[in-house]
């Protein structure tokens, strides 16, 4: 943060100084020789003119030499103190004049260094290099090279020169410089030559082909290299090429002469070597060259053609999803193709057809609805191409036909799926440049077998001219070549009825484009939609719309013979009701309430209707009716795509978040108590939070300073004093780099500011952070204390699809008002939607539903009620109804007495429900960072993503998940990981911005859950990743994490804990395999006493009197004492000679009786401190140590240079200074992890500087602190874990284990929120219950099935008996043949007899009379009331993650994935696609194979040790081995003599997911060795 006075001056304060420096030297030059002197490091100057008069002494090599070596390590180190004598102007003519010094390469070599290194650190003196002759040097030492090394050092010239200047170079004949003799370089100088080609053909003018034509071949033969970095950069000279010359088709038809265009298109294919390695972004500059290629020459399309570019465009457009087709696969398209590589592909596939013959009336009709789009030039191309490719298809039909049959369908879903104007203009055109060139029979048979039609009219409704009026234009074309045929399709997708309303529009503005559109579609209703012609005849007498509209209206009267009609209608694909025909019967919205109404047995024959199909070979009518009324919403439905004008694509967005915003920061008018800071603008990172402000602000305005109050306009512009320290403060809420401090050795619980006693006002709260003392306004609007600065001012909620004007969030001012926290302002400002949480803070519903119809029908009524008053009519009632329908799809099963089944089963693919176009527009809107920044989303996307998930595929869901829930650092982490090599730019960006700060805690193994326990009430709120090590071991990172979370998974199933329901016996589900123990067998780690790194435990003697401090040693042994004895007594750790008490006299003071014996905590790195910080002057020095009261760590105060001093109690520097806390180093460390959010005491010692010295001379020969293992620990080694064989779900809640119960809940909300926060498998058998009460479901009587299934089947039994006398009412009650009183039951929850159902439940015995009451009471326990508090605090501590509500967009199946991982089991295929052979081995070697063979053998319990082994959890992540991060890879371990490979066992690097793999001799030795290394090799992560 920086602050300046005014918000004029500030922009350009820095700039003007920068000058200053060059500004006075060029005075002082203009006064006099010699003058320039007078500025700072003169001797450095004159050194400058001492080399460069070396430089120019030409009769003296060996001075030249000597001066070009001094003058090119000067600018190699380029140290700004010795640089500010270097004159470009001076060196540049004379280092230039010894490029020419044939007589000397060495002088040319040094010569030449000197001006690239000059480049480097002077980039500016680029443009002087170009003007002073060097390049044509350059060029003609590439040429001649006749040295190679000057050759190597002009050709690292020329390339930075090439960045910002590729015009010279050119002119210069720099790209055959470059090319011609590549061959005699080394790989890495072979990538540069090529690099350099790539950026001299940038923005080549028309006259410079001349200086290509020559290099054309040597390209062409860099496209076949074997390196992919060349390839890679070959690809981008041609690409650069054809852009220059796109307009030229003389030259483009050059630049493909060596058959460069037909070896591109061969990188595009399946299965080509080259194509597997290139980025995202350079294929997509490939696509996009061969589009240019085929739109300026109509001859390089017909090539193309002949090279089968049909299927190429077909597999570019599949890629991966090959295996998909019709929905999966459109939706593989929407989702995974970046914008730009799909926009390119579809341009690819219109150039390769002939152009539209041109016709007057239409030609006119595109150029006036054309305007700002390609489309003139997409339908009829460049002149004289029509001829060409017309005869070439006319001679080659096969060629059309593949294309209609390939790429056509797929056009026609694209063009309705992607809200974009430019793909959907390119692929109309495209489908009507295709349908105007096929021949009639062929044509129908194309037309009738497509959705077109239907699209088409949905397009005319769109009412925009320039997709209306090609809609237009295609309908025009069809009805004319085949009237009688397509009359009827016109009539029943509703295009005669779009056309006929878009007539009657009247244009209350003129506007020239849709006067056309309007005039066009008059003229199309005159000629053929008349009253006459047939398609108005098939369209006044539609028998499809009157079937429809009939059956409506018998579900109107609530019939239910109705069904067979309605299914009939569904039953056949090509014969189902089209979308308007759906639109215009009302038939959605009859049988919406048909479905909504509580009538007996009706959806009972709803599902039994539809989820019946006549054959195997045909879709289910469910299916039908499904698609149906997905292709309805998505022609009516008009949801806004609305993107800030700064959004170019993703990168530009980070950009523009990486420039500050301009605050100012204004005291309340009401407010007197706190100075005001409103004369200063700050520049702030958007990114950063409140809280940074209030840190920056709080000790400037808590004092009431002048220096606040009256701050002058030239402090502000001069303050850059402080700058530096203002800036350190406002870091932003994530953004600290991954890789930072990698090395540095983490505390056990590392606090982001380390508890010390807060000096410069406001408290500490109990986890170490400042308490707030002010609040913050915007608009009269409070700001959350977590709120980033880009939200506080720049959020807003756009109202139309127009371009959200971003930037001016960053062109103004923004006033930010603070005043003293009152009371009331404290708990609204601590989270951005606390009142939301409160709101949603209980779960749906604590009662649970005896009746699974009921439930239903609660959710057909609830969840499908949308009261969002923007949507259209249209579009609420499908969305409305395809949430019933998916509703009954996966609720089925509750409509049957069976038991349910988990997974469920839904009657059809829930990935039928997908809506493409929508998915498509979720994702665009996504992927603009800056209105994810400002919270301006538009509403549609939350609602239905929450609401209505299942129109989203789940890699949607989960990506919208990450940008919404996890905060803006992580929502931007991922939008950076997507765009990651996906962008073509010429340039892509380097901007990096919001990386997630990485928290390292230690724990023990013996007391794993307390310590989890501690760490997450630290942690849990916190964005970071947790990162977590083990004491005594040397592991840390990803690994020791996962196993970390593990472990916490499995301490949690101890069944002491008396968390969830324990069954007595395990039984296995019938046809599952069993549940594996929790630990995998492996028991755990031995509780054991182990080595604190860096800690020792040392006695000391402090004298009460003077503060003396000594450190007794053992001098034989040369250590400090660390051991404690029984008689009270401290002594060396290997003998007893030396033996120290408390007690004696002080030899300082000669206090009797003075002297206490303590223990402290020192860490090496404290010690070593003590000793180099210490006075050098002094012999002993009173001093204020820092100690925490609980594990007793010290910490010693100061400076870098100097311990402080204590003067009466306050901290001094050695000069006097009173000290705070920002100014000493901040490096306190503890050794326990449950105390570091305590204050430190301040001990007054005197310490001696011979004591410090043999403190550190001593201490690394000092054993270092154990952690001891106590009863507890010990007794936590034998575990009995709970029994669930369904999963684990919470035990009724007992009130004498209230107290304990509810923490452990509360604590694993919080695990399970950072374990998905941070992408952490927690191995958790959960049950599905507990899963669906997670995502907002309500459980029902059939979820106990889930939970326990015996006592279902029994509750199961009450409930019919209770039937049978209701129907009966003399009947008598019993339950297999056995009464209601001979069961002995008593009112109290089975299997928990202090659980109890009635107050007097011990003594109530169950009768015919209450049965009904004890089955609803069971119930309630076990599913409801009785774990409610468990849920609640559960929920609590989840939302101190992230929000639970966001977790309502998953099913539980889903939801168990990402929580649990994936189990997937293992094939040969799976596990060759999945690992990464390297270093050593190949995928043909045998040690890799024989691994397949293992591992595809493996059972599940294998598996899962195998995995544990190699990462730590026993679980993959979602999506199986593949979606493993980073890859598995194997590589070979080498064996040293004398031993051999089989004498070792494999051995891992959990964090990178390395095995190393010895080479064994035989597939049994490996197997044998591999399961030794998987049973033993766990719970310890040491070095291998």
């Amino acid at each position: 943060m920086s602050a300046s006075s005014g918000a004029g001056d500030s922009d350009d304060v820095q700039s003007r100084l920068s000058g200053t420096s060059s500004a006075l030297q060029t005075l002082l030059r203009r006064l006099g020789n010699g003058m320039e002197d007078l500025l700072p490091n003169a001797s450095g100057r004159a050194r400058m003119k001492e080399l460069l008069s070396y430089l120019k002494d030409h009769g003296n090599d060996v001075k030249q030499m000597e001066a070009l070596t001094e003058i090119c390590e000067v600018l190699s180190m380029g140290q700004e103190d010795i640089l500010i004598g270097f004159n470009v102007d001076s060196f540049l003519p004379v280092l230039v004049e010894l490029l020419n010094a044939e007589h000397n390469p060495e002088i040319m070599l040094l010569s030449c260094r000197a001006i690239t290194h000059m480049l480097e650190v002077l980039p500016k003196s680029a443009a002087k290099v170009v003007t002073s002759g060097a390049v044509p040097i350059f060029c003609q030492r590439l040429l001649n090279i006749e040295f190679i090394d000057v050759a190597e050092q002009s050709l690292l010239a020329i390339h930075k020169l090439s960045i910002e200047h590729p015009e010279p170079i050119m002119k210069a004949n720099g790209l055959s410089a470059v090319l011609t003799f590549i061959d005699f370089f080394d790989i890495n100088t072979q990538r540069t030559a090529v690099m350099t080609a790539a950026n001299i053909c940038r923005n080549m003018s028309g006259d410079s082909f001349v200086y290509v034509s020559d290099m054309l071949q040597n390209l062409t033969f860099l496209l076949s290299n074997s390196d992919q970095k060349i390839v890679e950069s070959s690809c981008i000279c041609f690409s650069r090429l054809v852009d220059s010359f796109a307009k030229s088709s003389v030259q483009l038809e050059q630049i493909s002469s060596y058959g460069a265009l037909l070896r591109l298109l061969s990188l595009l294919r399946p299965g080509d070597r080259e194509s597997r390695g290139l980025t995202t972004g350079t294929y997509t500059l490939v696509v996009k060259t061969l589009a240019i290629c085929c739109r300026g020459s109509s001859s390089i399309a017909i090539s193309l053609l002949k090279e089968n570019i049909v299927q190429t465009v077909f597999h570019i457009i599949r890629k991966e999803d090959e295996k998909l087709g019709g929905n999966a696969l459109i939706t593989a398209v929407a989702v995974h193709r970046p914008m730009e590589q799909l926009l390119h592909t579809l341009m690819l596939a219109n150039e390769v057809l002939p152009p539209l013959r041109t016709d007057d009336r239409v030609t006119q009709f595109v150029r006036d609805i054309s305007h700002g789009t390609d489309m003139t030039q997409d339908l009829y191309g460049v002149e004289g191409s029509l001829s060409q490719l017309n005869n070439f298809v006319e001679l080659n039909p096969g060629v059309l036909v593949e294309y209609s049959e390939l790429l056509y369908p797929i056009l026609v879903d694209i063009s309705v799926t992607i809200v974009n104007d430019a793909m959907r203009i390119t692929c109309l055109s495209a489908v009507a440049k295709l349908l105007a060139s096929l021949q009639r029979d062929e044509l129908y048979k194309v037309v009738n077998g497509s959705q077109l039609l239907g699209y088409i009219s949905g397009f005319i409704a769109t009412g925009r001219p320039a997709i209306a009026g090609l809609a237009l234009i295609v309908a025009e074309m069809l009805l004319e070549k085949l009237p009688e045929k397509l009359a009827p399709h016109f009539a029943r997708e509703g295009v005669v009825h779009e056309v006929n309303r878009l007539c009657s529009k009247e244009l209350a503005v003129p506007d020239t484009a849709m006067d056309a559109l309007l005039d066009h579609a008059r003229h199309f209703q005159a000629t053929q939609l008349h009253t006459g012609s047939a398609a108005a005849a098939c369209a006044s007498s539609d028998m499809q719309l009157a079937k429809a509209s009939q059956v409506a209206k018998r579900l109107d009267a609530g019939e239910i013979e109705v069904l067979k009609d309605l299914r009939d209608l569904f039953s056949c694909a090509r014969e189902t009701p089209s979308c308007y025909q759906i639109l215009t019967s009302g038939l959605a919205s009859s049988l919406l309430l048909w479905l909504q109404q509580r009538v007996p047995g009706r959806l009972v024959a709803f599902v039994k209707t539809f989820c019946m199909k006549n054959s195997e070979d045909e879709d289910a009518p469910l299916q039908l009716l499904v698609s149906k009324f997905n292709e309805s919403l998505s022609l009516a439905e008009s949801f806004p795509i609305i993107m800030s004008d700064a959004t170019g694509d993703i990168t530009a967005g980070i950009k523009l978040l990486a420039q500050p915003l301009k605050i100012r920061l204004v005291r309340d008018a009401g407010e007197s108590g706190i100075a005001d800071y409103g004369n200063n603008v700050v520049l702030i990172e958007p990114l950063a939070t409140i809280k940074a402000v209030h840190d920056f602000l709080w000790p400037k305005v808590s004092q009431g300073s002048e220096e606040a109050e009256h701050s002058s306009p030239a402090m502000g512009a001069a303050g850059f004093d402080d700058r530096s320290e203002e800036r350190r403060l406002l870091d932003h809420e994530d953004e600290i780099d991954e890789d930072e401090d990698e090395d540095e050795p983490p505390a056990d619980i590392t606090r982001p500011t380390p508890a010390r006693p807060n000096q410069q006002g406001g408290e500490v709260a109990a986890n170490g952070d400042k308490v707030q003392a002010l609040s913050f306004f915007t608009n009269g609007r409070q700001v959350a204390f977590k709120c980033p600065i880009i939200q506080a001012v720049g959020g807003s909620s756009p109202d139309s699809a127009s371009p959200y004007n971003i930037r001016q969030v960053w062109d103004q001012v923004h006033t930010i008002t603070y005043r003293s926290l009152h009371p009331e302002e404290a708990t609204a400002s601590t989270s951005p939607s606390v009142a939301d949480a409160q709101a949603k803070l209980h779960f749906a519903s604590s009662t649970v539903l005896l009746s699974s119809e009921d439930a239903v029908y609660s959710m057909l009524v609830e969840e499908c009620d949308f009261v969002d008053a923007s949507m259209s009519a249209d579009t609420k009632l499908m969305l409305r109804t395809l949430r019933a329908l998916s509703i009954l799809n996966n609720q089925w099963e509750l409509l049957s007495d069976g038991q349910p089944m988990y997974p469920r089963r839904p009657m059809i693919k829930t990935s039928e429900f997908v809506n493409v176009k929508l998915s498509w527009k979720l994702m665009r809107q996504l992927q603009d960072p800056l209105m994810l920044c400002t919270s301006s989303l538009p509403s549609w996307c939350s609602d239905l993503a929450e609401s209505c998930g299942f129109l989203f595929p789940l890699e949607c869901r989960e990506f919208f998940t990450s940008c919404t829930a996890f905060g803006i650092s992580r929502a931007l982490h991922s939008l950076q990981q997507r765009v990651q090599g996906s962008s073509s730019s010429d340039r892509p960006s380097e901007v990096r911005i919001s990386r997630i700060q990485r928290e390292k805690i230690r724990v023990s193994r013996a007391r794993v859950l307390p310590s989890a326990m501690r760490a997450l009430e630290l942690y849990a709120s916190h964005r970071s990743i947790l990162e977590v090590e083990y004491f005594g071991e040397a592991g840390t990172g990803l690994g020791p994490t996962l196993e970390f979370f593990t472990l916490v998974a499995q301490a949690l199933q101890n069944s002491k804990l008396g968390l969830w329901r324990d069954s007595s016996s395990t039984r296995e589900r019938e046809g599952e395999e069993p549940l594996p123990s929790p630990d995998d067998g492996l028991g755990e780690a031995p509780a054991q006493a182990e080595t604190i790194r860096g800690f020792h435990e040392i006695c000391i003697l402090r004298c009460s009197t003077c503060t003396t401090v000594s450190f007794p040693r053992c001098e034989r042994h040369s250590t400090l004492l660390t051991k404690h004895r029984e008689d009270g007594a401290a002594s060396c750790h290997k003998c007893d000679e030396t033996r120290v008490w408390g007690g004696g006299a002080c030899q300082h003071c000669k206090g009797s009786d003075s002297l206490a014996m303590e223990w402290w905590m020192l860490s090496d790195e404290e010690a070593t401190y003590l000793h180099s910080a210490f006075p050098s002057h002094q012999q002993a020095i009173d001093h204020i140590l820092l100690q925490c009261p609980e594990c007793r760590s010290v910490n010693f105060p100061g400076t870098e240079q100097n311990l402080v001093v204590n003067r009466g109690g306050k901290m001094t520097s050695q000069s006097g200074r009173v000290m705070h806390e920002v100014d000493y180093r901040a490096v306190t460390r503890h050794v326990s992890n449950s105390c570091s959010h305590l204050p430190l005491l301040k001990v007054p010692v005197r310490l001696e500087a011979e004591e410090c010295e043999a403190v550190a001379r001593l201490v690394s020969k000092t054993p270092e602190a154990e952690e001891g293992v106590d009863e507890v620990s010990q007794a936590q080694q034998v575990h009995t874990y709970v029994v669930a064989p369904y999963g684990l779900f919470p035990a009724p809640l007992q009130p004498a284990n209230e107290s304990a119960t509810l923490p452990c809940f509360l604590f694993l909300g919080r695990l399970m929120g950072k374990a998905l926060l941070d992408q952490r498998n927690l191995d958790l058998p959960l049950s599905p219950a507990f899963f669906k009460k997670m995502v907002g479901q309500e459980l029902t009587f059939q979820d106990l099935a889930l939970i326990d299934p015996k006592l279902y089947q029994t509750l199961m039994k009450m409930k019919e008996a209770i039937k049978q006398r209701e129907t009966n009412p003399s009947s008598e009650m019993t339950i297999d043949a056995c009464r209601i009183e001979d069961l002995c039951l008593d009112m109290t929850c089975p299997g928990y007899p202090d659980v109890l159902l009635h107050p007097e439940g011990n003594n109530v015995s169950v009768t015919d009379a209450n049965l009904h009451e004890y089955v609803e009471a069971v119930v309630q326990k076990v599913m409801g009331e009785g774990v409610e508090k468990q849920f609640e605090q559960f929920k609590k501590g989840f939302d101190e993650v992230f929000p639970m509500r966001h977790l309502r967009v998953f099913s539980p199946e889903e939801l168990e994935l990402h929580v649990r991982g994936d189990q997937e089991r293992w094939d040969a295929e799976t596990l060759r696609a999945s690992i990464q052979p390297d270093h050593g081995y190949s995928e043909a070697s045998l040690p890799v194979l024989w691994l397949i063979n293992v591992m595809s053998t493996m059972d599940k319990s294998e598996r899962r040790l195998l995995m544990r082994f190699l990462t730590g959890s026993p679980t993959l992540p979602a999506g199986g081995l593949r979606r493993l991060t980073p890859r598995l890879t194997v590589v070979r371990k080498e064996a040293e003599a004398p031993l051999t490979a089989d004498d070792y066992l494999p051995s891992v690097m959990t964090c990178a997911n390395y095995l190393k793999l010895p080479e064994y001799s035989s597939e049994e030795v490996l197997r044998k060795q591999l399961f030794t290394a998987m049973r033993e090799g766990q719970l310890c992560f040491l070095l291998s």
